[in-house]
Parts: C-alpha cells; structure tokens; sequence
C-alpha cells in the first residue's frame, strides 16, 4: 500500500452542533509518485471519470450524501453494486500498473478509499452479507451518531475526512453489535480503516 502523511492534531476542534465537541482525526496528504507521469495520470483520470459522474450524480439525487465525510452506508445496495462495477471497470480501463503508480493522484485516491476494499472481489459478498444491517442501524440513527461525520468527502477535499470518525464508530457500535453481530461490526471497522481512517485511537475519546 502507498504510504501517506498522517498527522494528528494537539487539540480536538470543538464544533458547538447541538453542544457535541467532534474531534478532528488524522489530516493527509498525498505525495504523486514522480514514476506517474503526466501522460500516464491523464490516462488513469480519464478513466476515473466515468465513476465519478455515477457518484455525482446520486449526490444531486439523493441530498443526504452531499453532507457526509463517510457515506459508505448511506447507499442502497443498488447503489452500492453500481458503484463498485464502475470502480472494476477503471482498472479494466487503466490497468492495475498504472492505477498503483497514480494511486496518490486525488481522484483516484478518493475512488480507493471509498470503493478499493468493498468492491475487490474477495471482500464484496462477505461485505454485502452484513451491508444491508448496517445500514438499517445506520438509518435508524436519526441523526445521533450522523453528526459526527456531517461534512464534505470528494476528490481533494479529503484532508479531514476523518474528523469524527471514532466518535461515530464509537456511537454506532453497540446497536451494530446488537442487531448485526460481531461479523458485521468487524466489517464496519475494517471498511473505516479501509477509508484511511484509524480506530486504534479511540482513547482519545475517553481523554
């Protein structure tokens, strides 16, 4: 995996939405490799694009997803199994070489971080068994632990996408283990990781 910058921060930034504090989690940046050249990532972004016009246009659709940092599970299947055929046909376009090379281009690093580990082909039907689950905790929520990842996620407006993040993991975990089991919340946390996003952390929290 390429390696990227995480930062922490010496102090949580305190947002006063409903007198709940939200705590800013690593910040990134993205190095491109000097190997991408200009030809090559112009190819790979091409091929990005499709994705990304599918993804934008069920944003304009569906409002909710416009405000999120992490709207993982806030697709429905059908959104979800559309999204990751696009994100299967960008290495069909590009190529596995050139997608690595590029990996830290922003565009297709944010189609990574969103869709490289649920949509690859041994991890899609293990995280679909649980996906529907959790989304059904996810909407039963009613916006208690969806304040924490209120926010923008698109291509180069991620440096903070983790704000919130273990604050939201932290919340959704009980009702994901009492309604989903185990299997699923381990699959919530390994999607988050996925996303770039560490858990390990959460005594923060407690601090």
């Amino acid at each position: 995996m390429v390696n990227f910058e995480n930062k922490m921060t010496n102090h949580p930034i305190e947002s006063e939405i409903h007198s709940v504090q939200i705590l800013d989690g690593e910040l990134f940046t993205y190095q491109l490799s000097t190997e991408c050249t200009e030809e090559m990532r112009n190819r790979t972004r091409l091929c990005v694009q499709p994705l990304m016009i599918s993804w934008q246009n069920m944003r304009q659709q569906r409002p909710i997803l416009k405000n999120l940092s992490f709207p993982m599970y806030k697709y429905n299947r059908q959104e979800l199994l559309e999204l990751c055929d696009g994100y299967a046909d960008v290495f069909l376009c590009a190529g596995f070489e050139s997608i690595t090379i590029c990996l830290n281009d922003e565009m297709v690093r944010f189609s990574r971080d969103h869709f490289g580990y649920i949509c690859t082909p041994q991890n899609i039907k293990r995280f679909m068994e649980h996906y529907e689950c959790i989304t059904e905790v996810t909407a039963a929520d009613n916006a208690e632990c969806q304040i924490f990842i209120g926010g923008v996620a698109g291509p180069g407006k991620d440096l903070k996408k983790c704000r919130g993040i273990r604050q939201y993991h932290t919340c959704m975990k009980p009702e994901i283990i009492r309604k989903c089991g185990s299997k699923a919340l381990k699959e919530f946390e390994t999607s988050i990781i996925e996303y770039g996003c560490d858990l390990s952390l959460n005594d923060l929290l407690r601090s």
